[in-house]
């Protein structure tokens, strides 16, 4: 699916949410890599590292990240896709609602999703045991998408827990950190095509205008040629004015 992407050959998935979600993650869930979470996570918790440092730290033997996708709550509802990070005895799961180009279905969406990982209503959620979480929010870099994470946030305020995370994350920022890892990594050739991916998608952050230094020689926009066909015998005097300016 992602080589049919880059090369254009199914425009008629574009604005599916969940084709992005199942290419971009699904190769994330090959890699056996986790640095790429933590440098998106370590941004946005608030300074508080010590949330996710325990878990996704280091790969290895006692560390494991399990890739969950639309598991379905009690409650019918189903967020994109649930991460669970285990290390030794302790489990941290991050759940996280991607956007592309629409916007939350109701207004209690988030609201919903949060209060399901802290209650842990799924059948899977309720077998993990665990006390903290981390609900991510994952969308363009949209000034919309900003306000509905705020509103979120105030409906949710009453019941906000620092042991679980609510946080907003751009498209724009998960590039930057996948791309952090790009230049000396052994996944390189999957690491380079999910940022092809997001490039298709425009999900890639702005860098500014090229510099182009050239020299422009400001005579070459003073310069005319023209030309008047009138008869001289019928022109008994002309007067030129010019306006510098």
């Amino acid at each position: 699916m992602l080589h049919a992407q880059l090369k254009g050959k199914c425009p008629e998935l574009d604005n599916m949410e969940d084709i992005l979600t199942s290419t971009i993650f699904g190769y994330l869930e090959l890699t056996d890599d986790i640095e790429w979470l933590k440098n998106i996570l370590k941004d946005s918790i608030d300074g508080d590292t010590l949330l996710i440092s325990n878990f996704i730290k280091n790969a290895g033997e006692k560390n494991s990240v399990d890739f969950h996708f639309w598991p379905i709550m009690y409650d019918d509802t189903e967020p994109d896709l649930l991460i669970k990070c285990k290390s030794e005895n302790k489990t941290l799961p991050i759940m996280i609602e991607v956007k592309l180009y629409s916007y939350l279905s109701n207004s209690n969406q988030l609201l919903t999703e949060y209060k399901n990982l802290v209650n842990k209503n799924s059948k899977f959620l309720h077998d993990l045991n665990y006390e903290k979480g981390i609900l991510v929010y994952l969308t363009k870099n949209d000034i919309l998408y900003k306000k509905e994470f705020e509103k979120s946030k105030l409906k949710i305020k009453d019941i906000y827990d620092d042991s679980f995370k609510f946080i907003h994350i751009t498209w724009q920022e998960f590039y930057k950190s996948i791309n952090a890892l790009y230049s000396d990594n052994y996944y390189n050739k999957i690491f380079g095509k999910i940022l092809r991916c997001l490039k298709h998608y425009g999900l890639d952050p702005f860098e500014g205008f090229e510099d182009i230094n050239e020299r422009i020689d400001e005579d070459n926009y003073y310069k005319f040629n023209t030309s008047f066909n009138w008869n001289i015998k019928d022109i008994e005097s002309t007067t030129w004015r010019f306006k510098n300016g």
